[in-house]
């Protein structure tokens, strides 16, 4: 078994009430966990931080590894970074209130990250007019969701090239922005610490500190459930006293959203009120693997666009959430019904940011790597012989006796050496029912 501390891990396993039910193991995408002895949860493989195995366990044994909450108020300049799920876990405070609600849990500035995700939307508008028509490099896959990056990455490394080339917004606006305020406040950037206000574990860092961007301030992730509470106090004092100035917006991007950019907390939010028409919008994990394999046989090359999102109904569903996914896609939709706001960004400057290719990036299968840790070593044909050998002795059951989770996936251990087949309950009780029989 391969030491599961050497590997990234956006969640943390307590085996202390682990029953050994296998749910994790069987959700698993990457098919990264494994059970031995009953209770103790091993990582073999990489872990994208979708969060399903935390969705599924009945005795809360997975946890997302982020850091306390209460760690921004021991930082000397706390930034924090808001995607617009956050909106969604209220239905009586707007956007607004929300952002001010931030600041007075001690945050210095609030970043509303829909106002760069704009500028992610007309840089994909006028890359897909450059493309010319389909089905020239068709579809371009949507590179918002890490989850889906590290999913083509382990599992579909074919469609890297169908990667969308612009670069994610959170990689444009964290370093735009931390310089900005350093110079702003005449600041040393080593001060500032940023924060993710996620709503699902792929942010986090896999060894628990800060996100690899190799800049010289701190970039930390928290959890919307961790903040919800308090958040929710800090909003209903606010609505309830006096307008506080000091928390009023100071920067342009800490601007509340107003209209569509909020929906991009949901599936289909990211391509909502854009030119692009010819477009599939794909949530939930067995769906986004189902249409994956499917581009992988060159379907839906007529499309322009697919926008995957691992989570059902979006960011919406994600796994550290603190509301329903349904009655959080309710509230954006009362948000968005509200009075709109002067658009945010000019065309002339974005047009003018494209052509110097300032959003721009190749996602190579170098970098990919790089970016989301080594790919299990494929197996030879002779190892992928020896496989279907051991294949024909299992029972064929799946019942995840043996710590895997399924039986194909327990052969390929044992020629890995990461199990025996002695591990076979079936085999062990003597029972000779083959699949098939």
């Amino acid at each position: 078994m391969e030491n599961s501390k050497d590997l990234p891990c956006y969640v943390a396993f307590n085996s202390q009430h682990c029953t050994g039910c296998g749910d994790c193991a069987k959700v698993c995408p990457t098919k990264a966990i494994r059970i031995k002895g009953g209770k103790s949860l091993l990582l073999v493989d990489n872990c994208i931080g979708c969060g399903l195995c935390i969705n599924v366990c009945p005795q809360g044994c997975i946890t997302p590894t982020t850091i306390p909450a209460q760690s921004s108020k021991h930082t000397p300049f706390p930034i924090i970074f808001v995607a617009p799920v956050l909106y969604s876990q209220f239905r009586d405070a707007t956007p607004g209130e929300v952002l001010k609600g931030l600041k007075a849990m001690g945050f210095k500035h609030t970043v509303d990250m829909s106002y760069f995700f704009t500028m992610f939307k007309r840089a994909t508008e006028q890359h897909l007019i450059n493309l010319g028509p389909p089905p020239e490099g068709r579809p371009v896959i949507s590179t918002m969701c890490p989850v889906v990056l590290r999913l083509i990455a382990f599992r579909f490394p074919s469609l890297i090239d169908l990667l969308h080339p612009v670069l994610r917004p959170v990689s444009v606006m964290v370093k735009d922005v931390a310089a900005f305020i350093a110079n702003h406040h005449k600041i040393d950037l080593r001060a500032i610490s940023i924060f993710y206000l996620n709503p699902c574990p792929t942010k986090m860092n896999p060894k628990g500190l800060s996100l690899p961007h190799g800049s010289p301030y701190i970039t930390r992730a928290i959890g919307i459930n961790q903040i919800y509470a308090e958040l929710n106090k800090q909003i209903k004092a606010l609505q309830n006293s006096p307008l506080d100035k000091t928390l009023e917006p100071v920067f342009e991007f800490e601007e509340p959203p107003t209209g569509k950019s909020l929906l991009w907390g949901i599936s289909g939010g990211e391509t909502a009120e854009s030119t692009i028409k010819n477009k599939l919008c794909i949530s939930g994990m067995n769906e986004t693997l189902e249409y994956l394999e499917k581009i992988e046989l060159g379907l839906f090359k007529e499309y322009d666009f697919i926008e995957f999102r691992t989570c059902r109904e979006g960011c919406v569903g994600g796994s550290l959430c603190a509301v329903d996914k349904y009655v959080a896609k309710n509230n954006l939709q009362q948000h968005v019904d509200r009075p709109k706001s002067k658009e945010r960004h000019r065309d002339n400057l974005l047009k003018d940011l494209y052509a110097e290719e300032r959003f721009f990036d190749t996602l190579t299968s170098a970098k990919m790597e790089k970016l989301f840790g080594q790919r299990k070593e494929p197996l030879s044909i002779e190892d992928l012989t020896r496989v279907n050998q051991i294949l024909k002795q299992l029972p064929g059951y799946n019942c995840s006796g043996c710590g895997a989770p399924d039986c194909q996936t327990f052969a390929e251990d044992v020629i890995r050496e990461r199990a025996s087949i002695s591990e076979c309950s079936p085999l062990k009780t003597g029972d000779d029912h083959t699949k098939g029989e």
